[in-house]
């Protein structure tokens, strides 16, 4: 049993491999040895399907310990990382909430001055022993088998979304096992893959193994760009083509595929003079000359980009037709010739022309080609339009793992109608491609769609890991029962290299407090350990993360805050030393229920979401809880503020932009796009996919494939599959 496969399968939601069953004479585990593992599995916020259960009963108790030892240790990774530290009180809630705010502050103040030596001493005799909470919510671990983890490897690889960095390290890392990477290009023959960043990734993860020449890379690499965004992948680049990338010393081989591959696309000088400067670096390491006879195309591509010679490309006429005055119609006419083009600049159109008759023009030019567009684009478009008029932007970086982040702008109004008439139009594409292609017969739990909304993951790049992670904008109900919320946040600093860890790293959690108006009216962080309208309490400003890592708490009252007209509470993260989150070992945050006092710090088993902070940024907000309406947003977005010493305070303004947008978000739906598929059934008999958090359909006779709603990969694959029909 591979512990690396179990790990993976776990952490995307689809399970654990079952041990195998006891051989002949063998007697099997007894039952209390599996039950009592899942009473205690049930700690860290899982239990066991009933059919790892029956798997597990029919092993030796030698195989089921030794699985056991596996599945405990990454079910407990977080609670294990957590309880190795505490907070500076360490009896929180209750020694911070009986301390004067003098001692909250003298306390923070000492600690750091102290560069992180001083800490108080207290009796940690009162820390509460763990409860298992009303409010608990099981995560349901399922039976895997051995071939899942290529299936899902395969899967990602599929995905029309780019895969995020953690995502794409993931990967690779189980395509180093010669077994799982042959299963994977066994099911990828002669299959699509959809994005092309993913290509990228699949063939540096393909090559050590002979298998980059098959027609699954060959026959999708159609531009010279893609050939680019290869060329980054083999040398551990960035294949976004965000930033640039420090090119290997390739050897023959790959030389010459790489060479090929270029010689293949169409327009080769067009597509260099873009990236001129990139493509003269990548030519200093293929050498081209050395094959000018058998590759002749690229060999007079690289001349002209390293003479600097002029090419004449379909860019340079699009920023000229984009100068004011802008010639609408004439522009229209030149992007109609890339579609995807078009696609991204019809806002511009839209905005300079001179009347509805040219508008509809504009719209009615892009309708003839917007089924040649990328599914994902025109999704994005929709969002887009359904969200223009709000007054608040977001932006996204392009590279993986990049942050998005909020601001506020006035922007040229597009009349509403035309608005109504582009959305109209690209849903309209949008549903004829997703019925075209081949999609499973899918039934939606009615207690996942329960007063949820739930945006579908367009930008999954973006999007954190986690724990009940969904898409920005998505909302889940708050029970009406619960008062206390409490925030967490876990890190530990850069690992060096194997010589330990880089212990000056200081990261901040905080709470911004907004009225109706979005306004905010208060905070809690370590420049304001207590807000009395929320009954709002900070653990402690922990300076350093130290070998064992740090955690910070923050609680407050639902029902104080609603008393005393706090409409909203946005969760956030600095990094006050100024590292990249994801340049941190491990850094963790989130939020659990609580019902007062009781309860140890920290337990799995009430935690509703917890974010893994990767991205590229020093600021994140990861949730927001409407107060009134008792709903929890998912935020999961950067904040822009990027300096040193940074705090809440300072992203204040930002803050209210992105708590506005959130509230007002009316991105597609999973329930939306699912609908357009044309696949949803009626009834669970029907159905070959099951899209539930907790409900029980092993009953089933059809054994339907359960799927949780916050399964990125699985969602996007269910609804965005590589191929059609």
């Amino acid at each position: 049993m591979n512990n690396t496969v179990i790990e993976f399968l776990f952490k995307y939601h689809r399970g654990v491999v079952v041990p195998m069953p006891t051989g002949k004479g063998i007697p099997c585990v007894e039952e209390k040895y599996v039950y009592s593992a899942n009473l205690k599995l049930s700690q860290d916020g899982f239990t066991m399907s009933k059919k790892l259960i029956d798997a597990c009963l029919k092993a030796s108790h030698k195989d089921f310990m030794t699985f056991w030892g596996v599945l405990s240790k990454v079910a407990s990774k977080h609670r294990t990382l957590i309880e190795r530290t505490k907070p500076i009180w360490p009896n929180f809630p209750t020694d911070a909430m009986e301390a004067s705010l003098v001692e909250l502050y003298v306390v923070n103040l000492l600690h750091f001055l102290s560069a992180g030596e001083w800490e108080p001493e207290f009796d940690v005799a009162k820390v509460a022993p763990g409860l298992i909470m009303p409010t608990a919510s099981l995560k349901v671990v399922p039976a895997a088998n051995e071939d899942s983890a290529a299936e899902l490897v395969a899967e990602m690889y599929m995905r029309n979304a780019p895969l995020s960095a953690e995502e794409a390290a993931d990967i690779a890392a189980m395509m180093k096992n010669a077994d799982v990477a042959g299963k994977v290009y066994t099911l990828l023959q002669g299959k699509t893959l959809k994005c092309k960043e993913s290509i990228a990734l699949y063939v540096k993860d393909v090559f050590p193994y002979g298998k980059a020449d098959n027609d699954t890379v060959v026959k999708q690499v159609n531009s010279a760009r893609d050939v680019l965004r290869i060329a980054a992948a083999m040398s551990g680049g960035d294949v976004s083509l965000a930033t640039a990338s420090r090119y290997k010393s390739f050897n023959r081989n790959e030389r010459r595929f790489l060479l090929d591959l270029i010689e293949h696309t169409p327009s080769i000088a067009e597509a260099m003079s873009k990236n001129r400067e990139e493509w003269k670096r990548l030519g200093e390491k293929l050498h081209p000359g050395e094959y000018r006879t058998k590759y002749p195309n690229t060999f007079a591509a690289f001349s002209m980009v390293r003479s600097n010679a002029y090419i004449e490309t379909f860019e340079s006429k699009l920023q000229l037709l984009m100068k004011q005055p802008v010639k609408v119609m004439e522009l229209c006419q030149h992007m109609v010739k890339r579609p995807g083009v078009y696609a991204r600049n019809l806002d511009f159109a839209l905005r300079n022309c001179k009347d509805l008759f040219s508008a509809y023009a504009v719209v009615s030019f892009f309708e003839s080609v917007a089924a040649s567009v990328d599914i994902r684009v025109l999704m994005q478009m929709v969002n887009h339009f359904r969200n223009r008029n709000i007054g608040i932007q977001m932006a996204t970086g392009k590279k993986s793992g990049a942050s998005t982040h909020v601001k506020e702008k006035a922007v040229a109004q597009i009349p509403q109608e035309i608005i109504d008439a582009v959305v109209k139009s690209l849903s309209g594409v949008i549903s004829s491609q997703l019925k075209e292609r081949k999609g499973k017969k899918v039934y939606i739990d009615p207690d996942v769609m329960k007063n949820q909304k739930i945006v579908f993951p367009v930008n999954a790049r973006q999007m954190s890991s986690g724990e009940k992670v969904y898409s920005s904008g998505s909302a889940m109900p708050i029970p009406a029962d619960m008062d206390i919320i409490r925030a967490f946040l876990y890190w530990k600093g850069k690992d060096n290299g194997g010589r330990g860890y880089e212990d000056d790293i200081d990261l901040d959690l905080s709470m911004m407090f907004l009225d109706e108006n979005f306004k905010a009216v208060d905070t809690v962080a370590y420049f304001n350990p207590a807000c009395r309208i929320v009954d709002g309490i900070h653990s402690g400003d922990r300076r350093y993360s130290g070998k064992n890592g740090a955690v910070e708490y923050i609680d407050f009252s639902l029902n104080t805050a609603q008393q005393n007209g706090v409409a909203y509470a946005v969760i956030a993260v600095n990094s006050f030393s100024g590292s990249l989150f994801s340049e941190l070992t491990t850094a963790f945050c989130g939020w659990m229920s609580r019902d007062g006092k009781t309860g140890k710090q920290f337990e799995p088993q009430t935690v509703q979401n917890r974010f893994d902070l990767t991205s590229d940024s020093r600021e994140q907000a990861s949730v927001l809880i409407d107060i009134a309406n008792r709903k929890c947003f998912i935020v999961d977005m950067a904040l822009h503020q990027n300096a040193r010493y940074g705090n809440i305070a300072n992203a204040q303004s930002e803050i209210e932009s992105m708590a506005k947008f959130i509230v007002q978000d009316n991105s597609l739906t999973l329930n939306e796009v699912l609908e357009m598929t044309g696949h949803v059934v009626a009834s669970p008999e029907e159905a070959e996919v099951i899209i539930t958090e907790n409900g029980d359909f092993s009953t089933l006779e059809n054994a339907p494939r359960i799927v949780n709603p916050w399964d990125v990969t699985a969602i996007s694959e269910l609804v965005l599959p590589g191929s059609t029909e």
